[in-house]
């Protein structure tokens, strides 16, 4: 019945969709089976203690998130809106930061720079 249903095409044998007692024992093999969400090979294996980035890419980072702090304090601490730190070396100092952690992000070492650090 629900091969018919699914197929459009009759078959000669019978489809094992069909028969109820198929269908009842495929579920409870598979009820029987541990739950995976992923299968074994693309599970993600223990590698602790490794780092994402170079050490390099943590320091400009570093360097990024220090340059939108002393911006945003920068222009804190003068208390004007209309004043010189507020309106033109803060917003630099934050867009540098942001720019900063966009170069840190996309910066990768290279092989030979690579085979040298290990």
């Amino acid at each position: 019945m629900i091969h018919g249903f699914l197929c459009s095409t009759k078959s000669a044998l019978p489809h094992p969709l069909d028969d109820p007692a198929f269908v009842t024992a495929s579920a409870c093999r598979l009820a029987s089976r541990p739950f995976r969400f992923m299968p074994q090979s693309s599970r993600r294996q223990n590698r602790s203690g490794t780092l994402v980035f170079a050490n390099w890419n943590y320091v400009l980072l570093l360097i990024g998130v220090a340059l939108i702090v002393v911006g945003f304090t920068a222009m804190y601490l003068e208390g004007q809106y209309l004043g010189f730190i507020s309106l033109y070396v803060s917003p630099v100092l934050i867009i540098g930061g942001y720019a900063e952690i966009i170069y840190a992000l996309l910066w990768a070492p290279d092989e030979q720079s690579a085979a040298e650090e290990q």
